[in-house]
């Protein structure tokens, strides 16, 4: 399956680099996505064609509102809403079984409290979760903490992964992922220089897709950042990436980066999850500005937004025609 996909996605690069002057120009190329492919198999194509007009969405911690959390009612609400991909966290507990949860106690999210890692999948199973973002004032749901399992049990077939996860998780969720029959279906990040032995040792290469994230270096830099992003985007091409995900604190930093990640022939994957993303523009500003923020994105080469806000933007996307119809 990898290898056919590599061949794909081969031959999608050089058709990137031949009409790279035009996209850059603003005229986008049309994907053609085959109509005899079942939907998930539609969904990987789109993925692996990057298109101005086919903006991937994906769902930041299931799509929550109205339900909860990293829950099995988000990934439902996602597949309604007609999302592309959702983004999951994934943590350990005591007795190593893989669990859906953002933070490191359970404080926020359910009716319990505590740190996750001391707790048994069994303890944590009698929790309920809490209903959106969460917090003490929350309303507590029916809802229960789903294991990595259950997640891509609900998810197979109908929409991609993308896993947040701690690196020394990554080969155990990568089993589970197989186990299950979705690794063509999640997409594995890393913020790792591409000469990390982390990055360049992992095992997780040639059996799902892959995404580096590249940050931008600030006054009060971390070690995994960049200076420049067009020089940073190519030293990943040999990991084949399939997106690349970038943290900027300025519109320039994103702009020198664009026709690198063409060249690539990879998606353009920015978050608008809050100001400190994405040189300000948010999902807030985009639901009072949506031309200023999500649209401002878009028109500079982004074609894979990460949200909070899943229906608003497919509604933006689909009224500006820059999301493929199902």
């Amino acid at each position: 399956m990898r290898q056919r996909v590599l061949l794909i996605r081969k031959h999608i690069a050089l058709v990137v680099l031949v009409f790279s002057a035009v996209l850059l120009n603003g005229c986008a190329r049309d994907a053609v996505i085959r109509d005899d492919l079942s939907g998930i198999q539609q969904l990987k194509q789109r993925l692996e064609t990057p298109s101005a007009e086919d903006v991937f969405v994906v769902a930041h911690r299931t799509c929550w509102r109205g339900s909860a959390e990293n829950s099995l009612a988000g990934i439902e609400q996602c597949v309604e809403l007609g999302v592309d991909m959702v983004e999951i966290d994934v943590r350990e507990t005591s007795d190593g079984e893989l669990v859906l949860m953002h933070d490191e106690t359970i404080d926020r999210t359910t009716n319990g409290s505590g740190l996750l890692a001391t707790m048994s999948l069994g303890d944590v199973r009698e929790l309920q979760l809490r209903e959106e973002a969460g917090g003490p004032s929350a309303v507590l749901t029916d809802q229960i903490v789903l294991t990595l399992e259950e997640a891509l049990l609900a998810s197979k077939d109908r929409l991609l992964v993308n896993l947040d996860i701690k690196e020394t998780l990554y080969d155990r969720a990568l089993a589970i992922a197989e186990s299950v029959g979705v690794a063509d279906q999640i997409i594995i990040k890393m913020r790792a220089p591409a000469d990390d032995p982390r990055l360049v040792n992992a095992e997780f290469h040639g059996r799902t897709y892959f995404m580096p994230i590249i940050r931008e270096c600030t006054d009060d830099p971390e070690r995994e950042c960049s200076q420049s992003l067009s020089a940073a985007i190519p030293t990943y091409s040999k990991f084949d990436p399939i997106a690349i995900e970038v943290v900027n604190n300025t519109d320039a930093y994103l702009l020198d980066g664009v026709p690198a990640a063409r060249a690539l022939g990879g998606r353009l994957w920015v978050n608008t999850l809050g100001p400190r993303f994405a040189a300000g523009r948010s999902d807030d500003k985009s639901l009072k500005d949506p031309d200023g923020n999500w649209g401002y994105l878009i028109d500079h080469g982004v074609d894979m937004i990460q949200t909070d806000r899943p229906e608003a933007l497919i509604d933006y996307l689909e009224s500006r025609g820059a999301r493929r119809a199902e």
